[in-house]
């Protein structure tokens, strides 16, 4: 019995090892970012990022059900939130913006409207709720349908609550997309535009700009707990916000070798330690 309990006390800090390489060597796979061919988006129409700025939560939009409020009330508080800007009669760019968001959100285990919000924005004039809820019909019957990685059974309330399909009028619609720097120029009866997402804490700070499709969940996960300022995530996911920094270039997540290298040299040095220990305490028996 006493050599059981030795050899798992000796194990103990390799199989820390292990379960970091492990979870470290999921989250290394790359991220595809497209949009539409850089030349077809006029340079007007691109995304100024605009980090660590602060959204105004009192402008006034719409929601699905036609209920006119400001986004402090729409919005789930204590809450980090999605920003995606879209247009609902788009005829390609944000249906497939939209269908990436739905696969990243399968592909991890925080649900909208129990952890984080999204607040997807119309920046179209003349769209108004009905069409708005239509579109949240479909995307939220979508995910329930392939709930994917999410723990637990979704709730349909929870759900139109957390991820909302917003309206506006001119006005504070034109205000949220210059305060995140989504730019689009109306062409035709088409607007050109880009493809983004923000991510914004619960006090309304800018925290990361994550680009085209298909979106990882991988990425989208650790950067979510990142822009809760330690609402949401265990203390695990801590250790691999350490080890991993968010690049701006590409809208996700990489390696970063040298904090990478103290974590494993600190684990080490604690596992030595506590072998050091044993040792010394089976010599005094």
């Amino acid at each position: 019995m006493f050599c059981i309990k030795k050899t798992s006390l000796y194990l103990a800090p390799s199989l820390k090892l292990l379960v970091l390489f492990a979870a470290l060597s999921f989250f290394t796979e790359t991220e595809a970012r497209a949009t539409k061919k850089p030349e077809e988006i006029p340079a007007v129409a691109g995304v100024v990022e605009k980090l660590d700025d602060i959204i105004d939560l009192d402008l006034i939009f719409t929601t699905s059900k036609g209920e006119t409020l400001p986004l402090r009330r729409i919005l789930k508080p204590q809450r980090p939130t999605i920003i995606v800007p879209v247009y609902y009669r788009c005829p390609r760019l944000c249906s497939l913006t939209l269908n990436g968001l739905l696969d990243g959100l399968r592909d991890q285990d925080l649900q909208p409207g129990e952890d984080f919000n999204i607040a997807t924005v119309s920046f179209a004039e003349g769209e108004k709720h009905p069409l708005a809820a239509s579109k949240q019909k479909a995307y939220l019957s979508a995910l329930l349908d392939e709930p994917g990685k999410l723990e637990g059974e979704l709730d349909k309330a929870s759900l139109e609550k957390g991820w909302q399909f917003l309206t506006g009028e001119p006005d504070p619609v034109k205000k949220l997309m210059n305060q995140v720097g989504f730019n689009y120029v109306l062409d035709g009866d088409e607007y050109s535009h880009s493809s983004a997402m923000m991510l914004v804490s619960p006090t309304g700070k800018i925290t990361h700009y994550i680009y085209g499709f298909p979106l990882k969940g991988k990425s989208l996960r650790l950067a979510l707990i990142e822009a809760s300022e330690g609402i949401i995530g265990s203390a695990f996911d801590r250790i691999l916000l350490y080890c991993f920094r968010f690049d701006p270039t590409k809208g996700q997540y990489s390696l970063a070798i040298l904090k990478l290298l103290q974590v494993v040299g600190g684990l080490t040095l604690l596992g030595l330690g506590t072998m050091i220990f044993i040792l010394k305490k089976q010599e005094s028996i």
